[in-house]
């Protein structure tokens, strides 16, 4: 009977299809076949309803059949059940978990639905959980190189309807899955390109440095961002020492620096912007801040006569400036200051929490700043008077952010422990498998190939090639070492 089924169902004969099936259930009610092919059936015959109601009963009786699970799971996302597509891919992978042998299903599935996000993150779980299965690492591989390509071609129908966010958000999302992939990181900055060349074309200056801020963060070494930056610098440089902005002049010729420590027209901008800024500090009255701008100058130009003469004036007219007064605090006097700036229940608690913040940081004991921090931000600033609550808020983000960063390197260190499993348990390895998992869950492959003796960074260049495994194991603990070391470096901020 599951036969007849199966030939009247890929004829297209679906009605006589499904009368065979229920038919054939009415004697075998649990049968597997029967039960696939009347859901399958019912949904060509555009029944949805009762096709939902199939495959559901077919999961419930064959929970652990792979198949009928990856089945439903596809019936879900073609009906737009997206939630409860995810729960059974879940599903799916469990029970591959369970037995790799089965990775085809998962696969297949993928395949069917083109849901090449999900369709990564589950191999990679498989590719974790069985790092010596060379199917599945070959199945990661297909699956990435799908995923790029339909994000570029989303992203293109995107950008054809004016949609540039959108395309950003594509390209977003398929680098949180392939973060060194750099196909999808280059489309994404020019993305941004093209965007700051409309903000500039339309005079928003300041747009169009952000934008390529963001295309040089993902694109560092393209050479056309870096001069367009430069372009776009001088002429905001410009437009804020026209208008008598001077602070965020010099903070655009800072940028410039940065992009370009050499340049000497940036750096004698710099000098002019400084001198005109100390003129005008002493003008208004801040005569420290003349001063310091002075002082900017002269380390620039040691021997710049305008700043050497004006700070000259400054000395003899106000010696106070350029002297280190320190009062002799005796005991007498701390109890008159004490007396005079009487220290709240409020100052005390903070100066307390404060102190146990700073042990905790020499320590970095950062997890545990976390609660301390709430403590101080819920104080009561009007009497603390100075102190800036959002100052404590922004300082509170940045530990979270420290904290993050030192979970990752403890992740990396789990991932490349990982690595070395599938490289001692192969006795041959391909560049293609080993630089899936490096460009989805490590580092980029530029980084590794910088850290391999040149023979072997040429080898592995070779996209076919296979590297001898005792090979590459030998130069595989001074790549670890130095992977580790990065990456430490990083989550201590060095």
């Amino acid at each position: 009977m599951e036969d007849k089924v199966k030939q009247l169902y890929f004829n297209g004969n679906y009605k006589k299809a499904n009368k065979n099936a229920k038919k054939g259930l009415k004697k075998d009610p649990d049968n597997g076949e029967l039960m696939l092919y009347n859901a399958l059936t019912l949904e060509k015959l555009g029944k949805i309803e009762e096709a939902y109601e199939a495959f559901d009963k077919l999961s419930q009786v064959h929970s652990k059949d792979v198949t009928y699970i990856s089945e439903k799971s596809r019936f879900l996302y073609d009906v737009g059940k997206i939630n409860s597509y995810q729960k059974h891919l879940d599903e799916v992978i469990t029970l591959i978990e369970v037995d790799e042998n089965l990775w085809r299903e998962l696969f297949d599935l993928i395949i069917k639905v083109r849901d090449f996000h999900s369709g990564v993150k589950g191999f990679i779980k498989l590719v974790l959980k069985f790092p010596g299965n060379q199917k599945i690492l070959d199945g990661l591989g297909q699956l990435q190189t799908r995923l790029v390509t339909q994000t570029q071609a989303d992203a293109d129908v995107k950008i054809k309807l004016n949609q540039s966010a959108e395309a950003l958000n594509i390209y977003h999302l398929a680098l949180d899955l392939l973060p060194s992939n750099k196909i999808l990181m280059n489309s994404k900055a020019e993305i941004h390109f093209t965007l700051s060349t409309k903000f500039k074309q339309s005079g928003n200056y300041f747009n169009a440095n952000l934008e390529l801020d963001n295309a040089i963060k993902l694109d560092p070494d393209n050479v056309n961002l870096r001069s367009a930056k430069m372009e776009i610098l001088e002429i905001l440089g410009s437009e804020l020492r026209e208008s008598g902005k001077l602070i965020e002049a010099l903070e655009v010729i800072e940028e410039t620096l940065e992009l370009d420590p050499s340049n000497y027209l940036a750096r004698r901008d710099k000098v002019k912007i400084l001198l005109n800024l100390a003129n005008k500090n002493r003008t208004d009255g801040r005569l420290e801040d003349a001063v310091w701008a002075l002082n900017q100058v002269l380390m620039l130009e040691p021997e710049n006569i305008l700043a050497i003469y004006d700070i000259n004036q400054l000395r003899e007219s106000n010696p106070d400036l350029f002297e280190e007064k320190q009062e002799v605090i005796t005991p007498q006097r701390q109890t008159e200051i004490a007396s005079e700036n009487p220290v709240s229940d409020q100052e005390q608690l903070y100066l307390s929490l404060t102190e146990q913040l700073r042990l905790l940081f020499e320590n970095q004991n950062f997890i545990n700043q976390i609660p301390i921090i709430d403590k101080i931000i819920e104080l009561d600033f009007s009497i603390l008077k100075e102190i800036n609550r959002s100052d404590w808020i922004d300082y509170r983000e940045g530990i979270i952010g420290l904290i993050e960063e030192q979970r990752a390197v403890k992740e990396y260190e789990q991932k490349v422990d990982q690595l070395v499993i599938i490289l001692t348990q192969n006795e041959v390895i391909k560049l293609q498998n080993l630089t899936n998992l490096i460009g989805v869950e490590l580092a980029p492959l530029k980084l590794w190939l910088e850290l391999l003796p040149s023979d072997i960074g040429l080898i592995l260049q070779g996209e076919d090639i296979l590297v001898d495994i005792s090979t590459l194991i030998f130069t595989f603990d001074r790549i670890r070492d130095n992977f580790l070391d990065y990456f430490t470096k990083i989550g201590r901020n060095e």
